[in-house]
């Protein structure tokens, strides 16, 4: 049975009651939701079915079970105190750029004997080495956001490579044809050197995260005609 999801308002906190479907749910401010929970525990001793229940105080069927199980088990001061979690904090875009160097380099390099990332090893990097605390659940979310996933990781590792290519070597000295770089020049060099295909907004968001824009190619080109 999955957890009690908790979302935040303005106005009020709501909660999605285990086990419901999406057309079923149900929206309730956390009094409302803790006198619901008292309100199946009195039918219960009243000796009303667990369905009955279920129908009259508008509660799927699951979240009652539990609920009952909980109360039998003596942990009804359990069952009427609800923790709230904490949002997730905003991850920066240094931090961010951070947290793809290390990601970029094998897991060994930070103390982990996989060879791998998990999900779990990418929260532990988010806390011990940026100082930013992530829920588990929201790591592959946040990941997806940067391009990534713990599954292909691995694969974006030449990453690192094309950026070293591209802030020391110019295209033709890697057999492209063109004397400045620019996305697509990059993206024919993953294909090519690492037969890797990136889209050329990734490219430049990386780049640029990196600090790295194309038209400083022109503007170094502008000091060295000068010197």
């Amino acid at each position: 049975m999955g957890p009690i999801i908790v979302y935040f308002s303005p106005l009020r906190v709501i909660f999605q009651l285990d086990g419901l479907k999406e057309r079923n749910m149900k929206k309730f401010t956390l009094d409302q939701y803790i006198e619901k929970r008292k309100q199946v525990i009195a039918l219960y001793k009243k000796g009303v079915p667990k369905r009955q229940i279920s129908r009259e105080i508008e509660v799927n069927i699951h979240a009652v079970r539990k609920w009952i199980a909980m109360y039998e088990d003596g942990k009804y001061k359990e069952l009427l105190s609800i923790k709230l979690g904490k949002a997730n904090p905003k991850i920066t875009r240094k931090q961010r750029s951070q947290l793809m160097d290390i990601l970029l380099s094998s897991p060994t390099e930070h103390g982990f004997s996989e060879k791998e990332w998990t999900p779990t090893m990418v929260r532990k990097v988010l806390k011990d080495k940026i100082g930013v605390e992530y829920a588990l659940n929201s790591i592959n979310p946040l990941l997806a956001k940067m391009g990534l996933h713990a599954r292909n990781i691995h694969e974006r590792r030449c990453l690192p490579k094309l950026y070293k290519i591209v802030t020391t070597r110019k295209p033709f000295q890697e057999g492209l044809i063109g004397t400045y770089w620019n996305a697509q020049l990059v993206a024919e060099l993953a294909e090519k050197k690492f037969n890797r295909k990136y889209t050329k907004g990734y490219i430049e968001r990386y780049l640029r995260d990196r600090g790295y824009h194309f038209y400083d190619q022109f503007e170094e080109n502008k000091d060295k005609t000068a010197t």
